[in-house]
């Protein structure tokens, strides 16, 4: 049975996975590197650019923060330690040349080099972004966009493109490297390049940082029986305090949990009383109300199995789920 402190329209939220990051490193899951998917395979002309990404996963398939350590392993051209590949001046198809490794994982991609067109022989008449969207890219970070230009026939064309951002989400340079800013969101087609009358477009999905979803998943845990705060709760609910500063757009659900001794009615008492505790200690810090909402489970939800007192400890906490308005966000994650 659960409780809810608050009525939540599923339509007007999107919860970031946190819960199953919680969940795992409570039942002693120790995530580890496991793949490295490089994107994207790429089609591009001699001598020009494109930046490629590296996206690491544990066994389970949650995203793993890594340090990739870029190479070339075939013939074809040459990458810097950002990802930025060159090709050659020879065409060909080359796989598996662009290779990320993070200890002892590996990633790779293909890369096609193809003959350079002259633009006055082949007019400009399409342009693509890449990394092609909805690439998603963590708020107050950097990401570089490349721009392909072709005539009518899909021949690659040379060109210098015209970089902006026209659906916010950040600003961009004129080189094309585009730094996020602090709101969360999904923006449309806010990439920009182009060349008179010529424009591609790509859509980016700005997150919160890695290191805020880590700061947003830390438990705060309760003596028996109690719901006030310890020193280490309030220095811990500080941190979130300043992720609630960061990511304007965000709003959270705190979940007070028990452990199994006393009634089930009593129980659910008891988590509503924790969630609020930790919801007037977030107000005082200056986090509006508005963007906390409540939930109680009691002990129906336990971390831990078994009546030591070690694993009771366990379940007496408050966890908290990230939500985001469907106005920033509108696509839910896996969770």
């Amino acid at each position: 049975m659960t409780q809810q402190m608050k009525h939540r329209t599923p339509t007007l939220l999107a919860a970031v996975a946190v819960v199953a990051l919680l969940a795992a490193a409570c039942a002693g899951y120790t995530a580890r590197l496991a793949t490295i998917t490089v994107m994207p395979d790429a089609r591009l002309a001699t001598n020009s650019s494109q930046q490629f990404t590296a996206e690491g996963r544990d066994a389970r398939g949650a995203l793993f923060a890594i340090t990739p350590v870029w190479s070339v392993v075939a013939n074809g051209g040459t990458i810097d330690s950002g990802g930025l590949f060159t090709a050659g001046s020879t065409a060909g198809t080359f796989p598996n040349t662009v290779t990320a490794t993070d200890g002892d994982i590996v990633g790779s991609a293909n890369v096609t080099v193809t003959p350079q067109a002259t633009p006055a022989l082949h007019p400009l008449a399409s342009i693509t972004v890449s990394p092609a969207g909805p690439d998603t890219i963590p708020a107050s970070s950097t990401r570089q966009f490349l721009a392909e230009g072709k005539d009518s026939a899909g021949t690659i064309v040379s060109f210098s493109p015209t970089w902006s951002v026209v659906a916010g989400g950040g600003s961009i340079s004129n080189e094309g490297l585009f730094t996020a800013g602090t709101l969360p969101g999904i923006y449309t087609n806010t990439i920009k390049a182009s060349s008179g009358t010529i424009a591609g477009f790509t859509t980016l999905t700005v997150a919160s940082s890695a290191a805020s979803l880590s700061t947003m998943s830390e438990l705060v845990h309760f003596a028996y029986d109690k719901s006030d705060l310890t020193d280490s709760s309030r220095a811990s609910l500080d941190s979130k305090v300043k992720v609630f500063q960061a990511n304007p757009a965000m709003r959270i659900l705190i979940v007070g949990n028990t452990d199994n001794r006393g009634t089930g009615a009593y129980n659910l008492a008891l988590g509503t009383r924790r969630a609020e505790s930790v919801r007037d200690y977030l107000v005082a810090q200056g986090v509006a109300s508005s963007r906390i909402e409540l939930e109680t489970r009691g002990e129906t939800q336990p971390l831990a199995s078994g009546n030591s007192e070690g694993a009771m400890a366990q379940n007496r906490r408050d966890a908290f789920l990230i939500l985001v308005d469907a106005d920033s966000v509108k696509a839910t994650p896996k969770q």
